[in-house]
């Protein structure tokens, strides 16, 4: 196989449609509980970000003048939404939305992940939600236990909902092409099970 036609990747296509190399096929879909969700600033709990919550609030920050900037300066202090998947994970999309019943939402946002909670890496593309349920498909399948969406820009407030979280598991004769990272040090890509 030639390594061009793996990076070729086709936007708005639901994951479980997508190919990447060296990974089965969608293996699940993962619903946190209410006690995965967690924010670095309260004003609305953090477990209305659970995409299916019972009164469809969503997240928001405490207010709109603390959100990721473009060139990601202010990480340290930008207000986000974390997910603890429970145990790690390749993930390769997840479904989002805004505040149910109203045009408050997140309309695009930054993604940044770890494998242990504290060590954060981020997937600088920018990622787009809107109002009603959004099928984010993620650029490369990122390995993690934790997840957490930065906000950069919205309407009206920052809304946000997020779950359905769509793995995949590495294949039992994957090929290394050189586009993975290397965590564990085997020479394989990903680690974490690989």
């Amino acid at each position: 196989y030639a390594s061009e036609s793996f990076e070729l990747i086709v936007h708005n296509v639901h994951p479980q449609m997508q190919v990447y190399p060296n990974y089965t096929t969608t293996s699940g879909v993962y619903d946190p509980p209410a006690s995965a969700y967690s924010s670095n600033r309260l004003h609305v709990h953090a477990t209305e970000g659970i995409l299916d919550s019972q009164s469809g609030k969503g997240w928001f920050p405490p207010d709109n003048n603390n959100l990721l900037n473009t060139n990601l300066s202010n990480v340290a202090t930008a207000d986000y939404l974390q997910v603890d998947l429970g145990s790690v994970k390749t993930i390769i999309g997840f479904d989002s939305a805004g505040r149910n019943g109203s045009s408050q939402f997140v309309k695009n946002f930054i993604i940044y992940y770890s494998l242990d909670g504290s060590s954060y890496t981020p997937d600088t593309n920018v990622y787009v939600n809107a109002y009603a349920i959004t099928t984010t498909t993620l650029v490369a399948p990122i390995t993690a236990r934790y997840i957490r969406i930065y906000p950069q820009t919205y309407q009206s407030f920052a809304g946000f909902r997020i779950g359905d979280f769509q793995f995949v598991q590495r294949s039992a004769n994957a090929i290394d092409l050189g586009n993975e990272s290397d965590i564990d040090g085997d020479g394989i890509g990903t680690g974490h099970g690989d």
